[in-house]
């Protein structure tokens, strides 16, 4: 949706419940607590941005897809819940891939 583009203000996205399907690659986003309230997101991909915390996902229960390759994360123990959800699928990171069953 926003691949590629300058977009790094993602606070109009606030609460957009049928938005399932996010895609972030390229974009200068950084901060994700707008996605926090969007409960129907089950695929986002933020590879190659400035993401550095992703806990603002935590309770997102429909997310079942997440890429987070060349981010600036270094705490994934957020992904340790998503591991734990009947619908997960699974999640790219940077340096390896943690795949669900």
């Amino acid at each position: 949706m926003l691949n590629g583009t300058r977009v790094h203000d993602i606070s109009a996205l606030m609460g957009k419940e049928s938005i399932e399907d996010l895609d972030l690659i390229g974009t200068s986003i950084k901060d994700l607590s707008s996605l926090a309230t969007m409960q129907g997101l089950e695929n986002l991909r933020l590879n190659n941005t400035q993401v550095e915390d992703i806990s603002s996902l935590a309770d997102l229960k429909d997310l079942v897809s997440v890429e987070l390759n060349e981010t600036q994360v270094e705490d994934f123990s957020i992904l340790d819940e998503f591991d734990k959800k009947d619908n997960y699928a699974f999640l790219k990171r940077t340096g390896g891939l943690l795949q669900g069953p």
